[in-house]
């Protein structure tokens, strides 16, 4: 990702963001460099592999874990769930982004080590935002963020495509006493993160972060501490879930049993279990075509088939992304993973406005 340290990266389809933390035993040989049509499929192998190894309070993740058996069926569905990458390849093609293969594998290995992979976001992680580095200047056009050189960052304005390589603001460290960061970007390894001031508002600063290791059941989790120039986080291991968030402070517990109480949809349900309505309640996935479908009942169809629920029935998605003014809601459905907000539309190219 580009070193403009911009939170908006474009790696994923999903709100989702998946975390780094620090990676393999010196013991192994080094693994080789990834090119760049190969990163969404090692991207989303890595992916799923913490998904299903690790208890992740995300709504949606808690579905996907649950929707599939196998660490093949979710990196097929999450490979053609991603976006971004197609705008990436052409940047690089075009010469407006360089792309570090080596980085990127120090991405992916990172992402197979740890449960904090699932929750911080590969835009934060050192090695992920080596992996690509923008060649534009200030001025420039740019369709992504990573196109921007340096601290510069992609302005899409009121939402035009393309946007604008232009000046960041905002440092690490700054704290209370410094530049905010709302609507501009921070150094990289830092986020904008909201901090409340002695008047009771909340505003944002550009923050360093830190993630602890992976915590056992019963020690702190989330938002384990927050100063104006740092904040800490820590996942929790496999086999427990955070109550916290990555803005509050949790404990690492166990699943929550099946048909036991719960408080709402991101909080762990025992395997096979979701939290709807107040109670642990049993998720089916149904794998036919033609067969009856009810999300509101929990009778979800089998994305990794590529089925979705329509009308009441699993139908079959269409095979192929959709070319430059197909219709579009995500950019999931795209060619080039890119879909026009106003319009409705496929974009030729990427805009991660």
């Amino acid at each position: 990702m580009t070193t403009n340290g911009r939170a908006a990266c474009a790696w994923f389809v999903t709100a989702v963001g998946a975390a780094l933390a620090s990676g393999c035993s010196g013991s192994e040989p080094p693994s080789p460099p990834i090119p760049i049509d190969a990163l969404a499929t090692e991207v989303a192998e890595a992916y799923c592999n913490a998904i299903l190894r690790c208890e992740i309070a995300d709504a949606e993740l808690i579905v996907i874990k649950h929707a599939f058996g196998d660490g093949a069926s979710c990196a097929g569905y999450m490979g053609r769930r991603m976006e971004g990458f197609e705008g990436l390849e052409q940047a690089v093609a075009a010469g407006t982004v360089a792309y570090d293969g080596a980085a990127a594998r120090a991405c992916v290995d990172d992402l197979r080590t740890s449960c904090s992979a699932a929750v911080r976001g590969l835009e934060r992680d050192d090695s992920c935002y080596r992996a690509f580095s923008g060649t534009v200047t200030e001025g420039g056009d740019c369709h992504l963020y990573e196109e921007c050189a340096g601290e510069l960052a992609c302005d899409f304005g009121d939402g035009t495509c393309p946007g604008t390589c232009t000046e960041g603001s905002g440092s690490a460290g700054e704290g209370f006493a410094g530049l905010r960061c709302g609507g501009s970007v921070c150094s990289e390894g830092q986020e904008c993160f909201f901090t409340e001031t002695d008047d009771e508002v909340d505003v944002e600063h550009c923050v360093g972060e830190s993630i602890g290791p992976d915590a056992a059941e019963g020690e702190p989790c989330g938002l384990v501490s927050e100063t104006d120039d740092e904040v800490t986080r820590r996942a929790c291991r496999p086999g427990s879930w955070c109550t916290g968030s990555a803005y509050t402070i949790g404990v690492c517990q166990a699943p929550i049993a099946a048909g036991a109480a719960c408080g709402g949809e991101e909080e762990v349900c025992a395997a096979g279990h979701v939290c709807m309505e107040g109670s642990c309640r049993a998720l089916t996935v149904v794998r036919t075509r033609g067969a009856a479908c009810n999300e509101e009942e929990l009778r979800l169809c089998d994305p990794s088939l590529g089925l979705e629920c329509v009308d009441g029935t699993c139908a079959v998605l269409a095979d192929e992304p959709g070319a430059a003014g197909a219709p579009c809601v995500t950019g999931g459905e795209c060619a080039s993973g890119a879909c026009d907000d106003v319009a409705g539309t496929c974009r030729d190219r990427y805009c991660d406005a």
